[in-house]
């Protein structure tokens, strides 16, 4: 099987989507299958090989680590013909999303989009309502534009279904690989963090920015750090940027060495990172899935978050973890984080129902689900297709009939999402307007 996967972002950033896509497509290759990513050129990445695909791109938008791929014309209708993709997953609904759906379309295979993000949820990230909206109906309306949906969690599933996506959609999360986070060395991982045994550590492991509501986080661990005199909280990831503004957090309630900001690690430091840790921390709203719960899971930590999506299939109350409602104030959050300290026998009991769910984000499994679906749509889309040939391939005039239909679709679509978007708001500041 030739997978073709288009993503806006990929390693070396450190994201869930990236380590989405680089879990998956090493899985399949490891399966047998050819699996190529086209993603931006991006500073620290590596150049274009066989597995993947940099398109050129203006790089550090707005001083970030994102790229924004340039259009160059002809590029990926070449490198697609002759990679000759039996299906295309898409990671992001703009950009390269587009893109996708051109190649879909023009070889007419099969098109599956990951909704990886919840868009309404960064409306920080967006100056009005209106685009915010805009955002959002555009994502929904590319899903539906799909053959099958791919949800990382099952309570994700039912959030976008409730935003208007009709496409089919399957519950498939990123898998881990749970030999390598269930064997992390704790006294190494101490060494790495700079920490002492006897010190209590909660932790957090991944992206390290505003949307994963770290200043929070801080706020509430720094009030169960006054009531512990040995409680650290360590933020494990690249932390350069927004660091500074987390440790304030703790400077101004003077307990500036209470936090560790160690930076990122990867492989067998990651695993040891796991394993010094003491209890994981998770108060982001906007994940989909948290793929760091998985690990944190099967490093056979208790688990301290708030219920979100992704967070929620991952913890069950008192029973692998403390999960506390959304909006739980800061002192339920420090009580929760001293809770998991105060109980060593409870504490170890969760951590070891931990490590048994873990079992079920195997990677080899997740990816196993994910080959068994492709083969699915190919062969229902093979069924169904009109526009090839006796010898199964797709003619000159039928590949642009497809390159056609894909550019009238994306018009068609991205117009009708915003007027419906702007209906929206208007609808929602009182006044009355009827989608389309």
């Amino acid at each position: 099987m030739h997978i073709a996967m288009f993503s806006n972002t990929f390693l070396p950033m450190l994201g869930g989507i990236e380590k989405s896509v680089a879990t998956f497509a090493a899985d399949f290759r490891k399966a047998g299958h050819r699996c190529l990513v086209v993603t931006p050129e991006m500073t620290g990445a590596e150049e274009s090989d066989e597995e993947t695909l940099r398109v050129p791109s203006l790089k550090n938008i707005g001083g970030s680590p994102f790229s924004l791929h340039l259009p160059i014309p002809g590029l990926l209708t070449t490198k697609m013909d002759d990679f000759a993709p039996d299906i295309v997953h898409a990671h992001h609904p703009f950009l390269l999303g587009d893109s996708a759906l051109r190649t879909a379309r023009r070889l007419d295979v099969p098109l599956v989009m990951t909704y990886h993000t919840l868009w309404d949820r960064y409306a920080d990230f967006f100056p009005g309502e209106t685009l915010k909206n805009i955002v959002v109906r555009l994502s929904v309306e590319y899903a539906n534009l799909c053959d099958c949906v791919i949800a990382p969690s099952a309570s994700l599933a039912a959030m976008i279904a409730d935003l208007g996506v009709e496409a089919p959609v399957e519950v498939i999360p990123t898998g881990i690989d749970l030999a390598l986070f269930s064997s992390g060395d704790r006294t190494r991982g101490r060494a790495l963090l700079g920490a002492e045994e006897n010190w209590h550590i909660a932790g957090y492991v991944g992206r390290v920015g505003p949307e994963k509501n770290l200043a929070w986080l801080c706020e509430a661990a720094a009030k169960w750090c006054r009531g512990d005199p040995l409680a650290h909280l360590a933020i494990i990831g690249p932390s350069e940027a927004y660091g500074p503004v987390l440790r304030k957090v703790f400077e101004r309630a003077g307990l500036a060495e209470r936090l560790l900001l160690p930076g990122a690690f990867r492989g067998g430091d990651l695993a040891d990172a796991y394993a010094a840790l003491d209890a994981f921390t998770f108060t982001s709203k906007s994940d989909t899935q948290g793929i760091v719960l998985a690990e944190a899971m099967a490093a056979g930590l208790p688990i301290a978050a708030l219920d979100a999506p992704g967070a929620r299939e991952a913890v069950t109350d008192a029973e692998n973890g403390l999960l506390l409602p959304g909006d739980a104030s800061l002192e339920d959050y420090a009580g929760a984080l001293a809770k998991l300290f105060a109980g060593p026998e409870k504490t170890a009991a969760m951590g070891r129902e931990s490590s048994r769910r873990a079992l079920s984000y195997d990677r080899r499994l997740t990816a196993a689900r994910m080959l068994e679906l492709y083969t699915s749509l190919i062969a229902a889309h093979s069924l169904s297709s009109t526009r090839r040939r006796d010898d199964g391939k797709v003619g000159p005039l039928a590949k642009m009939a497809g390159r056609l239909d894909a550019e009238w679709l994306l018009l068609s679509t991205k117009a009708a999402a915003t007027v419906n978007a702007v209906a929206e708001t208007r609808a929602g500041r009182g006044g009355s307007s009827t989608p389309v």
